[in-house]
């Protein structure tokens, strides 16, 4: 049987528990592909397939610089998270993932932070799962970067160029030579003391 075309999939298990690490994932694919769980819940004849006994699925990174040694771009999906599929040349133990595929409709839409939609859809967002989010807005007159930590934590760019970073714990800078700062005006403000060593 020959695969041609695109496919839905959802990732079931990732190799970071072998001995290759190569961004490479078990996955499934309706209705060619699916593993056990999701045969029971759909109440399928079939009895599905062991995450294990799934092909393993590598990966197609966007383009970056090429891949090389030592270069290129890498990200692993998530354990639960939803890619587009396709097989190579057709074969079913080929499978190949190079996007990620957002699910659901309306309101409910998996994949799409809700960060994407202050500026939609001038807001480029990169979040993961545990909510390290990158965001860059480009439209006239709002041009702007912020980087999130969970923690609360922020780096941003805002419409001026002006840098800001905001912690809820400390910031740190240590360098093995000097450290310059030059400004027009420098201003330190310690709400409980300033510490000069």
């Amino acid at each position: 049987m020959k695969l041609d075309g695109i496919y839905r999939g959802k990732v079931l298990a990732t190799d970071a528990t072998t001995d290759s690490k190569l961004g490479r994932v078990k996955v499934e694919v309706y209705p060619y592909l699916i593993g056990v769980s999701t045969a029971r819940a759909l109440g399928e004849v079939v009895e599905g397939i062991a995450t294990e006994a799934l092909p393993w699925a590598y990966p197609a990174f966007s383009l970056f610089s090429g891949s090389g040694l030592e270069r290129g771009s890498f990200a692993v999906p998530e354990v639960g998270s939803y890619v587009f599929v396709f097989f190579e040349a057709g074969d079913v133990y080929q499978p190949v993932y190079f996007a990620e595929a957002p699910c659901g409709s309306g309101e409910e839409v998996d994949g799409i932070p809700q960060e994407a939609l202050e500026h939609y859809p001038h807001t480029r967002v990169f979040k993961t799962g545990t909510g390290i989010t990158f965001a860059i807005t480009g439209e006239e007159d709002n041009n702007t970067i912020v980087v999130t930590h969970p923690s609360g934590t922020t780096i941003s760019v805002d419409n001026k160029g002006t840098v800001s970073i905001s912690s809820e714990k400390d910031i740190i800078i240590n360098a093995s030579n000097n450290v310059s700062v030059t400004a027009k005006t420098v201003q330190i403000t310690g709400t409980t003391e300033i510490d000069l060593n």
